[in-house]
């Protein structure tokens, strides 16, 4: 970042640096010759001046720097412990105090004579009598040690948000609110801090905060600085002068204001609310900015960032302060949507506030304390291992996510609501609705609007039956072979199937003359009431033939409550739905009718309407397989109405029998109704639909009462004197059942099944039944028994 305001990398006069050693970071600005304290030692730092940063120096004793050409002249410094004979151990060693023979007058003395910090550890060390017993790790931290007080060089480096956040730790941790580097770069990353970004800033840690931000923006974006007091355009923190931005760049990217100029963009008369800051903001200056600032300079500055705060589009909020946070919780308002925000303490308590008021907005999610944890490690050959001392805590963060307010929440669901009305005075149904609810004919039903709920209705999402099943999409694909044999055992002139349209031609040409008896329950009617009920569902019968997804019309929703819902129902063209309609209708129809209503809803309306589109499409919409599946909703209607006309029409397709018995394998169904249903289709003159229904209640495993077994026994014995060759689903069907209720069989049972195997024989399968009759153990037979077949 700080390299966009230096052309290039040597050290300017009046630049500010860092002046490292092995224990201090210093920062420190050239601005002329005068010494400078670095610990106990005076040094003249102005002469780096024109040197690269990251140069090595070495100090003098008069306190003038000598540039190191190299980083390798440093080790050339350093005294070695390969220099000093053996290496030996310490277990004799005694801390006598005794063992330095040089006093602190002869210290002074060689510092005196201009001895170099390498020439005054190589005297100590050659006037310790025990520096020869030591381990060699011992050597090297004794040499360390003394190194650190008589060799006098220093780094000098450009300053960066890391080494200014070390050095200020390291200074004084409450001076930050123990804001330690890791807890500043989290804050940085959640709140996705990067360039051409506009940020908002709450800082009172010596501005460190703050001059991060500005480290990331580069030369695009905005920081806004609140204050909680007075301010100064101008009055920038050290932290961000060290960063060595030009006074340009910086009136361009950082803008400071106090809270209470903040606040008052929250009101309600924003105008004037703008006029009375105005003029505050003249007294605001007489009393606080400097002598000789104009006043039209800090007003044009207070306006400026008004106008940036209000447009309430700024990418997030970062607070760390000393007092506590829960005032600059109204900030958030000038966040925009989906923005991140961080909130910086030292103590966990004041968030924990912040956390239940942030809670009870509601227009804030991914709520979260964190605290982090950092120990250092020291990394040297053997004797890697974590520091035996660490910072006790990096004080606590509380970030999240502003999102939609419940107000724009509103204004949304209120713009959809206009949008649907829209859509229905298009299609004529606005002022029909309007007029109708008004009769005598809807007391009692609850006016508003159309799409209002009715008890009983079932209110299961879609996506639940997405989850479970999905759509049949896929096409199946017949054999010639399989087909041939299906219609063998199809009757010779089956029934002619109808339509759904000519169900519902023949119902109106029938019901012509009830037409006046329609609301019976209601009362009679006069003819212009008659027209307005007729007209009434003509209309719904327009929108449910263009329905693609959303809610129903509510007078389409009353049908299920009327006695002859049936002529109500036929008024609206069932033959014109969409499949999406269909799927309304049904899970209306299956929830607010009783189960011989909702019966004659399946065989009259939806059996034709599924059957029609699998002849036309060669397999099922969508839509409509779901809506099968809601059928099951009354599982006795659902047999009734559907399963068995299949089996008794005589025209049902193979292709039609795999799609509607794929239903039942997949949806949990009553045992009783599927116990019923499969001794029903077993006593049914057989055709090939019956052995793919028969087998897919079978594969369910139901415990079965013996006399549903029994019925299901006789059905495969009756083709004992059948001469015709049997298709492979009989064979299927035959083979699902003895392994599954082999052992619920009687002795003579078997032995009449075994004997059937002699008649109708398939290479493959029938091995398969006598192996599983064969190993049977019926319920009237032990295990011993024999088995006779003849």
């Amino acid at each position: 970042m700080s390299s966009c305001n230096n052309e290039s990398n040597n050290i300017k006069e009046g630049d500010y640096v860092i002046i490292k050693t092995e224990s201090v970071l210093r920062l420190v600005e050239l601005k002329n010759n005068k010494p400078q304290y670095l610990g106990k030692r005076k040094a003249r730092f102005f002469a780096a001046v024109g040197q690269p940063y990251g140069s090595f120096f070495e100090i003098k004793t008069d306190g003038s720097l000598s540039k190191l050409k190299n980083p390798e002249e440093i080790e050339n410094l350093l005294v070695k412990v390969d220099d000093y004979g053996e290496i030996k151990d310490n277990r004799s060693l005694t801390d006598t105090g005794e063992s330095q023979k040089l006093t602190t007058s002869d210290i002074e003395a060689f510092k005196k004579q201009g001895l170099s910090g390498q020439e005054m550890v190589k005297k100590i060390v050659e006037n310790s009598s025990s520096f020869q017993e030591k381990t060699a790790f011992a050597k090297e931290k004794y040499l360390r040690k003394k190194q650190k007080k008589y060799l006098n060089f220093v780094q000098v480096l450009k300053p960066n948000i890391r080494l200014l956040a070390e050095m200020y730790y390291m200074q004084g941790p409450l001076k930050i609110c123990n804001l330690r580097i890791d807890s500043l770069s989290q804050m940085l990353a959640f709140c996705n801090v990067m360039s051409g970004g506009k940020y908002m800033i709450m800082d009172t840690v010596a501005g460190l905060l703050t001059a991060s931000v500005l480290e990331r923006l580069g030369i695009n974006g905005c920081a806004v600085q609140l204050h909680m007091g007075s301010f100064s355009i101008h009055s920038h923190q050290q932290v961000i002068k060290a960063l060595n931005i030009s006074t340009e760049l910086l009136e361009s990217l950082l803008y400071n204001i106090d809270l209470k100029s903040v606040m008052s963009i929250l009101q309600e008369n924003r105008d004037e609310i703008m006029m009375e800051d105005f003029q505050d903001a003249h007294a605001y200056c007489d009393k606080h900015v400097k002598k000789g600032m104009a006043k039209a300079e800090k007003r044009d500055h207070v306006h400026k960032v008004k106008e940036i705060l209000s447009a309430k589009n700024m990418d997030s909020l970062l607070v760390a302060v000393k007092n506590h946070p829960a005032n600059v919780l109204q900030l958030l308002d000038f966040l925009s949507f989906s923005r991140p925000f961080a909130i910086f303490s030292m103590f966990q308590e004041p968030l924990v506030d912040c956390y239940v008021k942030l809670k009870s907005r509601g227009d804030i999610i991914s709520l979260n304390i964190s605290e982090t944890w950092l120990r250092k490690y020291q990394v040297l050959p053997d004797r890697t291992h974590p520091c035996y001392s660490m910072s006790g805590t990096g004080g606590f963060l509380l970030s999240g996510i502003k999102t939609v307010d419940e107000k724009l929440t509103q204004k949304i669901l209120s713009e959809a609501r206009k949008q649907l009305e829209d859509v229905e005075e298009e299609v004529g149904l606005d002022s029909v609705c309007s007029k109708f609810q008004k009769s005598h004919l809807f007391e009692g039903l609850p006016e508003g609007k159309e799409s209002a709920d009715f008890p009983g209705e079932d209110n299961a999402s879609d996506d639940e039956d997405n989850a479970k099943g999905g759509g049949y999409v896929e096409e199946i694909e017949i054999s010639e072979e399989d087909q041939k044999a299906f219609e063998k055992f199809m009757p010779e002139d089956p029934s002619k199937r109808a339509t759904l349209a000519d169900i519902i031609k023949d119902k109106l040409t029938e019901k012509q003359t009830e037409i006046q008896t329609i609301f019976s329950d209601a009362g009679t009617l006069r003819g212009e009431e008659l027209e307005k009920v007729t007209g009434l569902y003509k209309g719904v019968a327009k929108v449910l033939s263009k329905y693609r997804s959303g809610k129903i019309p509510l007078a389409f929703k009353a049908v299920p409550k009327f006695s002859n819902w049936e002529q109500i129902l036929y008024l609206t063209e069932p033959d014109n739905w969409t499949a999406a309609a269909v799927y309304q209708a049904t899970r209306l129809f299956s929830s607010g009718l009783k189960a011989d209503m909702a019966q004659r809803f399946y065989n009259l309306i939806l059996l034709p309407r599924l059957r029609d589109d699998i002849a036309e499409c060669k397999m099922l919409n969508d839509h409509l397989y779901r809506a099968l599946k809601k059928a099951l909703f009354k599982p006795a209607a659902f047999y009734k109405g559907i399963i068995i006309p299949l089996c008794e029409s005589g025209n049902c397709t193979l292709r039609e029998a795999i799609i509607f018995g794929s239903v039942l394998s997949k949806c949990t169904i009553p045992i009783l109704h599927s116990s019923a249903a499969l001794l029903m289709i077993s006593q049914l003159p057989y055709t090939g639909p019956s052995s793919i229904f028969m087998r897919v209640l079978i594969e369910k495993k139901y415990a079965l009462p013996y006399p549903v077994i029994d019925g299901v026994v006789e059905h495969f014995l009756k083709f004992k004197n059948d001469d015709r060759q049997l298709p492979l689903q009989w064979h299927q069907c035959f083979l699902t059942f003895v392994q599954i209720y082999k052992n619920d069989l009687c002795v003579e049972q078997q032995r009449e099944l075994l004997r059937l195997l002699t008649t109708h024989n398939h290479p493959h399968v029938t091995p398969e039944i006598r192996r599983e009759l064969l190993c049977a153990i019926t319920k009237d037979r032990k295990p011993s028994d024999p088995i006779n077949i003849n």
